[in-house]
């Protein structure tokens, strides 16, 4: 046995105590803090291998990947996420936290900078082989006095900067000035700021994949689905009935937001657009 495979009993040994000590209690958070702790101290990345030669991968990067889909399909986690029955090989997923179990077995590119869910990522991670094309992690530094947000980018910097598995995997962050992260998230924010007069890091998860989602659509002349953005219509809970979303996703303020931004997108002629979600712009 090496020392690999030790550690990795180890690992699972703590991990298993810790969820094991916790699974009665509704003090996740404080589940969450610990298994956080044990990753950095026995860090066990599942598909990953270490690198001596780590690379910073651009937007170019996926942008090439994606020229052979026939469309793009924006998946969030709301509960018409239920209408995509089936799935197709030709078109690309782009997800974000829990919607990305949706797509498994297609392709998917996955966002998200959540605390939570990139913790997740970093332990179970994705293969080739579950449909991983890609993911993609932002930070803004306008957010780092937010911990959870800092601590998340922490994690992330210090994977990527050792470890690697085998699709893109990218950082949008303004945090560093003169570096790929950096000059990533010039690309998206200039767009999104151009074309809807907003600053990235002001979206929610379902928002970001909007975007991101008709960047690349109208960077190839893709068409675009949207699915399980509903703002709390049809329901307020997530495409696997548990959980409830939180006040951000659904109150007025996001639906006057969400409005403008379908809006805008609805406004270009040249694209196919299809939205399946319960939230429709007002005037549709």
């Amino acid at each position: 046995m090496n020392s690999l495979q030790i550690l990795y009993i180890i690992r699972l040994i703590f991990t298993g105590f810790i969820i094991y000590h916790f699974k009665r209690s509704k003090r996740y958070s404080i589940k969450n803090h610990y298994i956080s702790i044990l990753q950095k101290i026995l860090p066990l990345y599942k598909y990953a291998e270490k690198t001596k030669n780590p690379i910073e991968f651009k937007f170019a990067d996926i942008l090439s990947q994606l020229k052979n889909f026939d469309k793009i399909a924006v998946i969030a986690s709301g509960n018409s996420l239920n209408k995509l029955k089936e799935l197709d090989n030709r078109c690309l997923y782009i997800t974000t936290n829990n919607s990305v179990y949706k797509a498994f077995g297609y392709n998917f590119l996955y966002f998200s900078f959540s605390f939570e869910y990139i913790n997740m990522y970093l332990r179970e991670g994705f293969n080739k082989s579950d449909g991983c094309i890609g993911t993609i992690f932002h930070f803004s530094k306008s957010k780092m006095n937010i911990k959870k947000r800092n601590r998340a980018y922490n994690l992330i910097k210090n994977y990527i900067s050792t470890y690697s598995r085998n699709y893109p995997e990218i950082l949008i962050s303004d945090n560093i000035n003169d570096s790929i992260e950096f000059e990533n998230h010039t690309i998206i924010d200039s767009f999104i700021k151009d074309t809807f007069q907003v600053d990235f890091s002001e979206l929610n998860s379902g928002i970001s994949i909007l975007l991101l989602g008709y960047y690349f659509a109208k960077k190839l002349n893709k068409e675009i689905n949207i699915y399980g953005l509903d703002a709390g219509e049809g329901g307020q809970s997530y495409y696997t009935k548990t959980g409830v979303p939180g006040k951000d996703v659904s109150d007025d303020i996001t639906k006057e937001f969400l409005n403008r931004i379908l809006n805008t997108i609805y406004s270009n002629n040249e694209l196919v657009i299809r939205n399946y979600s319960y939230f429709k712009p007002y005037n549709e």
